[in-house]
């Protein structure tokens, strides 16, 4: 940063006081383009780097990724038991017609018999 350096000095003469008004004018123009490129320079660098915001939608990205884990699981345990749910009424309709046809047998041999 370079900026004029004025002294000031106490003085009577008017033409001095115009120089030292004139200094300070200067600096402040020199320090306010000065401000003006770092606000640009700063302005350019929040528009690469994410925003503070970022942690904040990561956590919740996890989170969500976590419950969608979750949520996978017991919709997978839910299929199984519906898988087991529709094994055991096939058995136990097999069993019904082995029972069935096992009873007709036992009349089939009764009939047989006499």
């Amino acid at each position: 940063m370079k900026h004029l350096h004025c002294r000031l000095r106490l003085t009577d003469g008017s033409v001095q006081q115009q120089e030292q008004l004139h200094c300070v004018e200067r600096s402040l123009t020199e320090i306010l383009a000065e401000l003006k490129q770092l606000h640009a320079a700063l302005t350019l660098q929040a528009e690469r780097e994410p925003p503070l915001v970022i942690p904040t939608i990561s956590r919740l990205n996890d989170r969500l990724l976590e419950q969608n884990t979750e949520l996978s699981n017991i919709v997978s345990q839910f299929e199984e038991k519906r898988q087991l749910r529709n094994t055991i009424t096939q058995l136990e309709e097999d069993v019904w017609q082995l029972r069935q046809t096992q009873q007709i047998n036992r009349v089939k041999q009764g009939w047989n018999v006499y």
